[in-house]
C-alpha cells in the first residue's frame, strides 16, 4: 500500500531499527516515533489524528491495556496494533473490547506488514497463536449473535466442537492451520474444514 505511513509508540531502539527495515521493504513508512505513553497521549490528544498506531504492550510508563483504556474513555478512535508477548486470552479480550483492532506477539512481529495493511482496509488481524487461544477459550460459551450472523451452522457446531478440547492436547492445536492470504480452515481427524474470512478474525473480535 503506497504511501501508507503509521504512528510507532517503541522504547527500544533495535525494535525500532526493526520495524524500519520490515515495512521500508513494502512502502509502509513510520511518521512519527514515540518513546513512551505519556508522549504518544499528549499528541494524539492534541492532533486527533487518525493513523493507525503500533504499540509496545510494554513501555516503562504504560502498558498497552492502559492506553486503549485512555483512548477509549477519551473517546479517541485510534486503529492500534499492539505488539505484545502477552497471550492469554483474558488479556487478549480485554484489548479487544477497548478497541484494539490488531494484536501481534512479540515473536511474530514479522507480521506487520501484513497486519498493517488488514487494519488500513478496516479488517482486523491477531497473530495466529492468539487466534487458537481465543478459539479453544471459547469452549462451553455460547457464541455471540453476532458470530452466529457470519457463520454457517456447520461451522458454528464444528468451533464448539473444537473449543471442547483441552488446550494441552497440543495435537490438536497444531492441525489449526490459518494462512497468510486472507482464508483459513480447521482440520481435525476427518479432514474438515472451516472456511471463513482471514481465518476467523473478524469473528474471535467480536468476543467478550
Amino acid at each position: 500500500m503506497k504511501d501508507l505511513k503509521i504512528v510507532l509508540v517503541e522504547n527500544n531502539k533495535m525494535l525500532i531499527e526493526g520495524y524500519n527495515m520490515l515495512l521500508n521493504t513494502v512502502d509502509i513508512g513510520i511518521k512519527k516515533v514515540f518513546h513512551d505513553g505519556v508522549s504518544f497521549l499528549h499528541w494524539i490528544e492534541k492532533t486527533r489524528a487518525d493513523d493507525i498506531v503500533v504499540i509496545n504492550d510494554d513501555l516503562l510508563d504504560f502498558n498497552g491495556i492502559e492506553i486503549l483504556n485512555y483512548l477509549h474513555k477519551k473517546r479517541l478512535n485510534q486503529k492500534v496494533i499492539l505488539v505484545s508477548e502477552h497471550n492469554t486470552a483474558a488479556y487478549i479480550k480485554k484489548a479487544i473490547q477497548l478497541g484494539c483492532m490488531g494484536f501481534i506477539l512479540l515473536k511474530c512481529m514479522t507480521d506487520i506488514q501484513v497486519a498493517i495493511e488488514n487494519i488500513a482496509s478496516g479488517k482486523r488481524y491477531f497473530s495466529d497463536e492468539i487466534i487458537r487461544d481465543l478459539i479453544l477459550s471459547t469452549r462451553e460459551e455460547k457464541l455471540p449473535d453476532t458470530m452466529v450472523r457470519i457463520l454457517t451452522k456447520e461451522d458454528i457446531d464444528f468451533i464448539k466442537l473444537l473449543a471442547k478440547y483441552s488446550p494441552q492436547n497440543m495435537d490438536m492445536i497444531k492441525k489449526i492451520r490459518i494462512s497468510d492470504i486472507n482464508f483459513g480452515y480447521i482440520d481435525i481427524e476427518h479432514r474438515t474444514a472451516l472456511h471463513a474470512n482471514n481465518a476467523l478474525l473478524q469473528l474471535l473480535a467480536i468476543l467478550n
